[in-house]
């Protein structure tokens, strides 16, 4: 049973290659259109759920079938040529009406757009839409060729002026007034910045947002429809000068925090001509003051002599001043410069502190006596 099973299984692996084959070189006839020798005399498999079949026999004249066909696409190719031409044509000429702003009498496709706020808008069909947006293609130069993008639309509430989105921080406004008199809608008479997207709401950290007016409605169109026509513009050749950005703007303001020599200097000498000066205020004003009375009648002493502002002791009468004196005097016989006056000193020091003693010992003796009672 297994040798039956096994020839089986071959007969059908064979039989599945055949209709393979058979399948591919239908196939092959079906997109070239051409049938060799060999394979004139073979029919397509019919599928069960088609009603009718493709068969091809033997008696088909297949040179004028190969004919028919080439007729067939050499037709169409002429007519998908002849609609690019007209294409063409169409798009010279509107574009010729977008500039001069006149229709001519033949062969236009103008249609009048009808808007809320203007009752005659001219729009061309195949134009653009000047109410929405267009996109400018800018690069910065030839070493930083990518491509970058402004968004230009015009202002619904004012139509004189266009808003412009996307502006990085190293446009300034002056360059962007530029930028608009490349489009040839000439410079705007006022540039506004709007709105940033920095946290601290500076135009020159972040990408930000600005309203330009221009003379006319004209030439904010003519502004929307060369952004179409132009496919970048190119700011070095422009003569824009672009402020640093990035790590070029984060070193330049490390080197600036840096002082030169002269720039330390002058800050060193008026410093110092200004701290000369107000000691000199302050030395006088102390001279005035010494031995002058004040209003409650109290006498200021200074004690140094180098000090900008001197410490002061408040004296009323002089008799205070003698005993400040006396007491200095004291003070200075006390101190023992030799070793002998040492000696007398320890000496006198010791003596005290006996007597002392003697004298404590007889008051404790008299208050014992005191406490003793003694009944009569």
């Amino acid at each position: 049973m297994t040798a039956t099973n096994k020839k089986l299984e071959k007969g059908k692996k064979l039989k599945n290659k055949e209709k393979k084959i058979k399948a591919k070189k239908v196939r092959k006839v079906e997109i070239s259109g051409k049938i060799s020798k060999k394979e004139k005399n073979v029919v397509p498999p019919t599928n069960s759920n088609e009603n009718t079949s493709m068969q091809i026999s033997s008696n088909i004249d297949y040179n004028s079938l190969q004919k028919t066909f080439m007729l067939a696409t050499n037709k169409k190719l002429e007519k998908a040529k002849k609609l690019k031409k007209e294409q063409k044509i169409k798009g010279k000429k509107i574009r010729k009406v977008e500039i001069s702003g006149k229709i001519p009498e033949k062969g236009t496709n103008v249609v009048p757009s009808t808007s809320s706020n203007e009752n005659t808008n001219m729009q061309i069909s195949s134009g653009i839409d000047y109410n929405s947006l267009q996109i400018l293609r800018y690069r910065i130069s030839e070493k930083f060729n990518s491509e970058r993008h402004l968004f230009l639309k015009k202002d619904p509430t004012n139509h004189c002026s266009l808003i412009i989105a996307n502006i990085p921080p190293y446009i300034t406004l002056v360059t962007l007034g530029r930028i608009l008199a490349e489009l040839g809608s000439g410079r705007p008479d006022e540039t506004i910045a709007q709105r940033g997207t920095a946290a601290n709401d500076k135009i020159t950290e972040g990408f930000y947002t600005a309203s330009a007016r221009l003379k006319s409605e004209d030439a904010v169109e003519q502004a929307l429809l060369n952004c179409e026509k132009i496919p970048f513009l190119c700011l070095s050749s422009m003569d824009v000068e672009l402020t640093h950005n990035g790590a070029a703007k984060l070193c330049d303001e490390y080197r600036k925090s840096f002082k030169t020599v002269t720039e330390l200097q002058e800050n060193v000498d008026s410093y110092m001509k200004k701290h000369d000066a107000k000691i000199l205020e302050e030395k006088q004003k102390a001279k005035k003051m010494a031995n002058v009375p004040d209003e409650d009648g109290w006498i200021t002493v200074t004690k140094s002599h180098y000090k900008p502002v001197p410490r002061a002791i408040v004296v009323k009468n002089k008799e205070d001043l003698l005993k400040l004196s006396k007491k200095k005097k004291r003070v200075e016989e006390s101190i023992a410069f030799y070793s002998f006056q040492l000696k007398q000193s320890k000496l006198k020091h010791l003596e005290e502190l006996r007597r002392k003693f003697a004298e404590d010992k007889k008051k404790l003796a008299i208050a014992k006596a005191a406490r003793k009672f003694r009944p009569t």
